[in-house]
């Protein structure tokens, strides 16, 4: 009798489980720096707006008054429209934009990461 190879989880499976695992150590890893860098100055306030840093802010700004509005970024033409569009939907059907941002490029790691490990089993054949 021959022995059936142990059957791995699909490519979305295994790359959803790293990704999300990975998303929740980052969380677990802020909140603890929160806490830790708000020593002594009372309890740190614990929320998303964490990842508000960097490119986020002017994504959505472009997300809500375009690329030609008031309180848009002078340079906002340099960045792609896919992205604020998809935020824009979201918050369209009642998503802040920050939790909007945090899905998208979540499910777009995911895609990525699955792929990735598809074009790894296919190299490794």
């Amino acid at each position: 009798m021959t022995e059936r190879p142990a059957r791995r989880p699909s490519h979305w499976v295994e790359a959803a489980q790293v990704v999300i695992g990975v998303r929740v150590l980052f969380l677990a890893v802020a909140a603890l720096a929160a806490g830790y860098l708000a020593s002594g100055t009372g309890a740190p306030e614990l929320s998303l707006r964490i990842w508000e840093r960097w490119d986020a802010p002017i994504f959505f700004r472009i997300a809500e008054h375009g690329y030609t509005g008031a309180d848009t970024d002078p340079n906002a033409t340099a960045f792609f429209p896919a992205f604020p569009l998809v935020l824009r939907a979201l918050h369209a059907i009642g998503l802040p934009y920050l939790a909007a941002g945090l899905l998208v490029t979540t499910v777009a790691t995911v895609v990525a990461s699955g792929f990735l490990c598809r074009l790894v089993d296919e190299e490794q054949q």
